[in-house]
């Protein structure tokens, strides 16, 4: 018996497992500012520092510091030599052996570039330079992936700017916090411009893959400090100057304090001067005020106007856009190209600056448009298109003739996207993820000969529109998986009676399909009909608490023995009734072996007052039984079957079910 409570509670219940750590190892990048420095041989500080110290004292748990260059640490975390990695990004391929935390802060990476140099400010600038970045950065993933070959790789941010001083690379990518605090330190931030972000990444700490436990401990400690101490540290290092910088900062302002007194000095000697001219001319210069005033009334009343107007199409866009979100949670039920084809219509309606655009998913190594404004999109469909081809992207990001990107495209392909799409200046695309899966991109597009441009302000709202069809793609899977989830739960459960009772080979699943063909017959609901299959198919779960020498026992049952296996449709309904998702069928489980009359059990209720499904099972239960062969007689032919009903009709069946069945013939039974 404790091993069937055993498999049952494997069955239904989850179990939470509580790991217990006396101290973990964690990688840290000490030349990573403001995340971790080093200032002094084997001493580190810096914010993830502080977080991780907070985070001990919340614990109980010891933490040791381990100093590794980003590759390093990398590395480590793929051989399992390490426990948790701090200050990292996620991309695709870390997915693959690493376990990420939720991120706790952002960090912009820009373009730095020698004052030789007239203006950088994109990917597709960098074209024609050898450009550097730390190695295993993400920034060598960006640059890579938007064409730039010509990269040097170094070990650290510092000897990234030492490079950049020294003259051997005059631009690179990197992370702006720990670069700026370079330029800083060697005060050489005066001979390198900055470009405006070329993306953000979100900081997070990683753990070996399958590493649950430690995943677990790690983000519940951080959960437990208090949100004050959290915005305390980060404003101690991201909101601290460096010092060298405030000395310059006080030179500065008391040179423009001493220029505004002198200033102030001639402006008072000019004023005693000039005190006659001016009262003479005060009439005038009161004239000239009062019109000038007039003309800047007049100039802010057409400003209100149009400030009234842009608000105006800021509601519209706002609740297309609220519209929209309600679409995704409330229509996950119609075909995805439904859905995407109005997602996509919302967006260019919301952002006008785009011309044309396109929608595409992933499925498994296949890439496919599933809507299109402006573009063919039944010539893009019928291209054989693999997800090797797609240009992948970690944030909403504007790409300048997108279309010149995938030249490198097997032979057919580009000259087939080609044809299906309209040509195109600048691309607005936002990536679709759902669970860290790359599965697919919104594309808004700006026509060739057009002089538009996308704003900040259209990334963002893109990003938006990201983030509901994300939600809606997360929906879907879901109800596939619940659905197949519970279908292999049940269908596992029978196996297991299956292999306890004898009797019940094959018995399970023939109660379930005459059930279901008598509720079909009886032109029953489909969600009534889904009932009633899966509640045939556990009909006798609750046998599974019968002792086997009971149930498989050859010769005729004592009295107690008897009732011991009456007890089953109450056994049924205590193990399903746990489950959420079928205490309906727990219900008619239970109800099954009651009589028409009354005389059945456990609670020998009669009519109409049993389950109607219950009702169609108990006729189910029996016809099987009796088509079946046994120990002890051969199976009944199918008009003894139908006499056995008449004659218990009103005793032990519903009357208006055996009329159903009578007229219904053995293969409409048994199909």
């Amino acid at each position: 018996m404790r091993l069937k409570y055993f498999i049952l509670g494997y069955i239904f219940l989850s179990a939470t497992f509580l790991w217990a750590f006396e101290k973990i190892n964690v990688a840290v990048t000490p030349a990573y500012v403001p995340y971790v420095l080093e200032i002094e041989q084997g001493k580190l500080s810096g914010l993830s520092i502080d977080l991780w110290n907070e985070w001990e004292k919340q614990t109980g748990i010891e933490v040791e510091f381990v100093p590794v260059t980003l590759k390093e640490g990398l590395a480590m975390l793929k051989n399992n030599e390490i426990d948790v990695m701090d200050g990292i990004f996620y991309n695709l391929e870390r997915d693959a052996y690493i376990d990420f935390s939720k991120p706790y802060d952002n960090v912009d990476a820009a373009i730095f570039f020698s004052n030789m140099i007239t203006s950088l400010n994109s990917a597709s600038s960098l074209k024609g330079f050898t450009v550097g970045a730390v190695g295993s950065d993400f920034a060598v993933n960006y640059l890579k992936t938007n064409g730039i070959e010509t990269l040097i790789e170094y070990s650290t941010n510092e000897a990234l700017v030492e490079a950049a001083i020294s003259g051997e690379i005059k631009v690179f990518v990197a992370d702006k916090p720990a670069v700026l605090y370079y330029l800083n330190k060697y005060e050489v931030l005066d001979l390198f411009k900055i470009s405006e972000p070329l993306y953000t990444e979100k900081v997070r700490r990683g753990v070996p893959q399958g590493r649950q436990d430690i995943l677990q401990a790690v983000e519940e400690g951080f959960a437990k400090i208090p949100s004050e101490k959290v915005q305390d540290i980060l404003k101690k290092w991201k909101g601290q100057t460096d010092p060298s910088n405030i000395m310059r900062q006080i030179l500065y302002i008391g040179m423009v304090a001493c220029g505004i007194i002198f200033a102030v000095f001639l402006l008072w000697s000019y004023f005693l001067k000039r005190l006659v001219d001016i009262k003479t001319k005060e009439l005038n210069e009161k004239n000239r005020e009062l019109t000038y005033a007039n003309n800047e009334l007049v100039a802010i009343n057409k400003e209100l106007e149009h400030s009234f107007e842009q608000i105006e199409e800021l509601s519209e866009k706002f609740e297309d856009l609220i519209n929209m979100a309600s679409v995704a949670f409330f229509d996950t039920i119609n075909k995805d190209e439904t859905f995407f084809k109005r997602l996509l219509e919302t967006a260019m309606r919301i952002i006008p600056e785009s011309d044309y655009g396109s929608i595409s998913l992933v499925d498994g190594d296949q890439w496919t448009f599933v809507a299109a404004v402006g573009h063919d999109l039944e010539k893009l469909r019928l291209i054989p298109l693999k997800k090797s081809y797609l240009v992948f992207f970690c944030e909403p990001v504007i790409v300048e003739k997108l279309r010149d990107q995938n030249r490198e495209l097997p032979d057919g392909i580009y000259q087939k996207i080609e044809e299906a799409s309209m040509p195109v200046r600048y691309s607005l695309i936002a990536p679709l993820v759902v669970n860290g899966e790359y599965l697919g991109n919104i594309d808004l597009d700006i026509d060739e000969n057009s002089e538009k441009a996308f704003s900040k302000d259209s990334i963002k709202i893109l990003k938006a529109f990201s983030n509901i069809a994300n939600a809606f793609l997360t929906f879907k899977r879901y109800s596939d998986v619940r659905s197949s989830f519970q279908k292999e739960v049940i269908t596992s459960m029978v196996n297991i009676l299956e292999v306890h009772d004898e009797y019940t080979k094959g018995h399970s699943s023939n109660v379930a399909e005459i059930s279901l063909n008598i509720a079909k017959k009886m032109m029953m609901s489909q969600e009534d009909m889904e009932k009633i299959f899966w509640a045939g198919l556990l009909h006798d779960i609750g046998k599974i608490l019968i002792p086997t020498d009971i149930l498989n026992k050859p010769a005729k049952l004592t009295y107690q023995e008897y009732e011991e296996v009456k007890k089953h449709p109450a056994y049924g309904y205590d193990i399903l009734s746990k489950s959420k998702n079928l205490r309906e069928i727990a219900d008619i489980v239970l109800y099954h072996h009651e009589r028409y009359d009354g005389n059945g059990y456990p609670n020998k209720i009669k009519g109409v007052d049993i389950p109607l499904l219950s009702r169609i099972i108990c006729v189910a239960d029996s016809i099987d039984a009796m088509y079946s062969k046994r120990s002890y007689r051969k199976p009944l032919t199918w008009e003894q079957i139908n006499q056995e009903l008449k004659d218990n009709t009103a005793r032990q069946f519903d009357p208006d079910i055996i009329e159903v069945v009578l007229k219904m013939s053995k293969e409409e039974i048994f199909r």
